[in-house]
């Protein structure tokens, strides 16, 4: 994103900071060998610490230090071939298990579904505690329970439903996508048993249509953004000119729904 676009300085928007700084510089193969030589890298599953997801006190300072110095948490074996560090692509991410994470998440927090959705007390919480967007902070109501206010792409039952009807109504022809009418329960409102291609079809071809008659418009069209950014990513014939297009739009796209969705979209900075 430009060093002066306007993003950068509407700090109640985001995090309550103006980002000024520069995007990071990618390291190079013999950078990353460098800083991983000396890493004992244990392979295999290894048992989580019960207390590593609480947040350390402000005064463990050593706690502190260990997290800024240390970038990496294991060395990749694949580093011991003598040409690997001089790759310039070293790793390739499966394009249709991401789609699937995206759409996964943005239905469920549209669609409200418990433990799913990226929208929860946590997340409010942490709009508190930054400081930024006071109508979204939560508020106790005793017996250890909290209201949640809605927020700009909450759905009532009867959005829900409709949602749900114009994924379950969907036809295709045939061979294009499997039948989502099993898939879609309007009743419940909410998805089951979606395969990978599944999400690909609704992220690309039903989502604009689903959200376009029930959700703000300011909702609406970062969210359309997203998905045409998917759907040229798997057009059959794309130019060097329209990639260099989308991976300067995305950015913004990403912005735009951090703007509204809060805490979700900061896990799709490598888009």
């Amino acid at each position: 994103m430009d060093a002066g676009h306007k993003f950068r300085f509407q700090a109640r928007s985001f995090d309550g900071t103006q980002e000024l700084r520069e995007p990071p510089v990618p390291l190079l193969g013999h950078q990353i060998s460098e800083l991983t030589k000396d890493m004992k890298t244990v392979y295999g599953k290894t048992q989580k610490n019960k207390n590593s997801n609480k947040r350390k006190h402000s005064g463990d300072e050593e706690g502190e230090e260990r997290d800024i110095s240390c970038v990496f948490r294991k060395r990749c074996y694949l580093f011991q071939l003598p040409y690997w560090e001089t790759l310039l692509l070293r790793h390739n991410l499966d394009f249709m298990h991401i789609q699937k994470n995206v759409f996964d998440n943005t239905a469920n927090t549209l669609l409200g579904v418990d433990k799913k959705s990226k929208d929860n007390l946590n997340a409010r919480l942490d709009l508190r505690e930054m400081g930024i967007r006071p109508d979204l902070h939560p508020s106790d109501i005793g017996n250890n329970r909290s209201y949640i206010p809605p927020a700009p792409y909450s759905m009532d039952s009867k959005e829900k439903k409709l949602f749900c009807e114009v994924l379950k109504g969907a036809r295709f022809p045939d061979g294009y996508a499997s039948n989502l009418h099993n898939k879609v329960r309007v009743d419940e409102k909410r998805l089951i048993r979606l395969k990978t291609h599944d999400c690909h079809i609704i992220m690309q071809d039903l989502l604009p249509l689903a959200i376009r008659g029930v959700l703000p418009e300011r909702v609406c069209i970062p969210l359309i953004k997203l998905s045409n950014y998917f759907k040229k990513l798997c057009s059959k014939v794309i130019s060097v000119s329209e990639m260099q297009r989308l991976e300067a739009e995305i950015p913004e796209t990403i912005c735009l729904l951090e703007k509204i969705i809060s805490g979700y979209y900061a896990n799709l900075a490598f888009l």
